[in-house]
């Protein structure tokens, strides 16, 4: 058992996160990568997987971004692997441990090793060899050393599903909706890139860089309101947010662009690759009763990333395409409308034409509240940039 990691089992449920010791990268071994039955008629692709140190074994999952890895058979059945980065989960009391990163050892040793026994059956007194620490729910809004203004109660603090909290917040007009506070301990910040569905709880600390309008729609359910935010964190991911109903009216009014946030108590979802430009493969949303607070810009978090075509370039871009841009304002037409053939409804819309040093020029469209103010914003021919 000398390829395997001594004790590795009981170390990674032990620390929780790989965080805690970054030098830590454990050789386990593949006991078996079973797909998992998919119940809630869902669209999203996962494998559970039983890892063993040779001693003990215990149930873990491979983030989606390794899913490739296992079609592929890159990891297989006894395979052993070199864990990079992790974190443990408890669910319905049980230990699971979420691999984030890990490489190949040795694809195909050919047999099992050692005799391990399940973990959890030792925690709870069944037996096997020596006393394993017993695991405690990790709680990614844990921040003992923050000192708030005010207070604002969470109820995901002691609701181990991840659902949709729609009754009224009791706490909604004696609290502030975004408290400011000291920086918050990076020991408990999960960063975006990190995030996955496994997690009950989570805490981000992100910049929003881009907020959009308030839309509202109405159907055969009733009516409601919408907003989405985008959010980069100092892993330079960035994820889209959005709010709903309750929650517009909570927080639309106080989020500002630029500005550093800590998020918690939004549940997440696969993204939506038609709308969403975002690098995380999730959204996020938040109902009224998250808790966001806004933190001291210390710097770490980039204002936006960007990586520029030139307008030049643009011809060769596949149709559909993200691109970032950067040019001087060249012109700017004067707001008009159009009616939407989807809503029947007017929409605000203004041309801009750009240009930046590879002497090529496009036609830029600006819309909706935007659009309204673009011919004073723009009119000293600024340099801007253009994000996807």
């Amino acid at each position: 058992m000398s390829s395997l990691t001594n004790n590795a089992i009981a170390t990674l449920i032990k620390n929780q996160t790989h965080g805690n010791d970054t030098s830590y990268c454990p050789v386990l071994q593949v006991l078996k990568v079973l797909p998992v039955n998919n119940s809630q008629g869902t669209s999203a692709e996962r494998y559970r997987v039983i890892l063993s140190d040779g001693v003990h074994l215990a149930q873990g999952m491979f983030a989606t971004q390794h899913n490739h890895r296992i079609r592929e058979k890159e990891v297989t059945d006894l395979s052993l692997i070199r864990i990079s980065d992790y974190m443990t989960n408890v669910v319905q009391d049980k230990s699971l441990v979420i691999v984030l990163g890990f490489e190949i050892v040795n694809p195909h040793p050919g047999h099992k090793i050692g005799s391990p026994v399940d973990i959890g059956k030792v925690n709870s007194g069944g037996g096997g060899g020596g006393v394993v620490p017993q695991v405690k729910p990790m709680y990614g809004n844990n921040n003992n050393n923050v000192k708030a203004e005010k207070s604002y109660s969470n109820p995901y603090a002691n609701n181990n599903n991840n659902n949709n909290n729609n009754n009224s917040n009791p706490y909604a007009q004696s609290s502030a909706p975004i408290i400011r506070t000291n920086n918050a301990s990076s020991s408990s910040i999960t960063p975006i890139a990190n995030l996955n569905m496994y997690q009950n709880r989570w805490t981000i600390k992100a910049r929003i860089t881009s907020k959009g309008d308030i839309r509202h729609w109405s159907n055969a359910k009733g009516d409601g309101s919408l907003f989405s935010i985008d959010l980069l964190d100092s892993s330079q991911t960035d994820v889209r947010a959005t709010f709903f109903k309750e929650a517009v009216d909570k927080f639309h009014p106080i989020l500002q662009v630029d500005k550093v946030y800590t998020c918690s108590g939004g549940r997440l979802k696969a993204a939506n690759q038609q709308y969403n430009t975002c690098k995380s493969a999730f959204e996020i949303t938040f109902d009224q009763n998250s808790e966001i607070r806004e933190e001291q810009d210390t710097g770490e978090i980039s204002q936006q990333n960007y990586e520029f075509c030139p307008i030049v370039d643009l011809e060769s871009i596949d149709p559909g395409k993200m691109v970032d841009v950067i040019g001087v304002v060249k012109a700017m037409s004067e707001p008009s409308t159009i009616v939407s053939k989807k809503t029947g409804k007017e929409i605000i819309k203004a041309e801009m034409v750009l240009v930046d040093d590879s002497g090529a020029e496009v036609n830029c469209t600006v819309w909706g509240d935007r659009a309204t103010g673009a011919v004073q914003e723009f009119a000293d021919c600024p340099v801007v940039a253009l994000r996807r």
